[in-house]
């Protein structure tokens, strides 16, 4: 029959320092590409600056690229669709929504997205990035 020897080998220690390092480099990838992703969702957005900025969270936000674009919560919309969202969901009074818009944007695109949002009787912010005391 078959002679089937069986080999003595010692196994190779594995070097767990190689592995934490690894998973610390992907542990970092991983978050630096959903921050950037997360903020604005992957859009270019210009903010103009303010030197009065207060703090706002909001689960509802409207951004307007430089190009006129419009997007809810990330995702690409026309202004019928904006009005429609508004009509169709049901929001307490106080909520508040967040529009971020491109400081290149017309003031005609920003206004129409505030009344959209006004006639929802929602609570308008305007996002803005805080101004640098240095460059005055």
């Amino acid at each position: 029959m078959l002679n089937i020897e069986k080999k003595n080998r010692k196994l190779q220690p594995f070097n767990m320092v190689s592995l934490a390092d690894l998973s610390f480099l992907l542990l970092i990838f991983f978050l630096t590409n959903i921050a950037s992703s997360s903020s604005n969702n992957g859009m270019s957005i210009n903010l103009p600056k303010s030197s009065n900025v207060t703090y706002i969270s909001s689960d509802t936000t409207i951004s307007i690229s430089s190009e006129n674009r419009f997007f809810l919560n990330g995702k690409a919309i026309n202004l019928k669709g904006l009005e429609k969202f508004f009509m169709e969901n049901k929001f307490s009074k106080n909520k508040e929504i967040i529009i971020s818009a491109d400081k290149s944007v017309p003031v005609d695109s920003l206004m129409k997205v505030a009344d959209i949002v006004a006639s929802a009787g929602l609570k308008i912010n305007i996002s803005a990035n805080i101004e640098d005391s240095k460059n005055e």
